[in-house]
């Protein structure tokens, strides 16, 4: 009887299929790379990672924010790549670290900002422009910062470093 406990989802469920609906009606923007199994998903302001994941139908996914001052980046890993499925195989997980160093010699730390990447150990592993910080499991909670680099060279730049690891893992 799940029904009992609306009280600790309902809000949230609300928000999350609230904005899956205005993304459904054009208020986010998907673009889909099939090939290295990622999307890039872009919405003005912040998007519960719920919504981001329904949204992708990927497994790898660059979240795009636009703003006046500048975009933020925030890739992640979906939850599904830590688990080994019989329903699914994700792709494997590649160290995101070498991915922000890459970033960082093409944009260096500014305004208290800088590249960001987890381990492939962490629970949901992300890459982001902001203030470095650990991750709460589950929550998006990172402090993001506009960056200088355009979406288009960020998405370049991802996208070549997945299908570079790929390929050399035959994959």
């Amino acid at each position: 009887h799940p029904g009992q406990y609306r009280d600790l989802y309902e809000a949230e469920m609300a928000a999350v299929q609230q904005e899956i609906d205005q993304g459904l009606r054009g208020a986010i923007d998907l673009r889909h790379l099939p090939r290295i199994a990622t999307s890039i998903v872009t919405s003005e302001g912040p998007r519960h990672r719920m919504t981001l994941n329904t949204l992708a139908s990927a497994f790898r996914v660059l979240h795009v924010i636009t703003g006046k001052d500048g975009p933020r980046y925030r890739y992640h890993d979906r939850t599904e790549s830590w688990f080994e499925l019989v329903t699914m195989q994700a792709p494997p997980r590649r160290d995101l670290r070498p991915l922000a160093e890459h970033l960082a010699e093409l944009e260096p730390e500014h305004d208290g900002a800088s590249w960001q990447a987890d381990g492939p150990m962490a629970p949901i592993p992300e890459l982001y422009f902001g203030v470095p910080a650990e991750q709460e499991y589950g929550e998006i909670t990172r402090d993001l910062r506009p960056s200088k680099l355009p979406p288009e060279q960020v998405v370049e730049v991802v996208a070549s470093f997945f299908a570079e690891a790929d390929r050399s893992a035959g994959g």
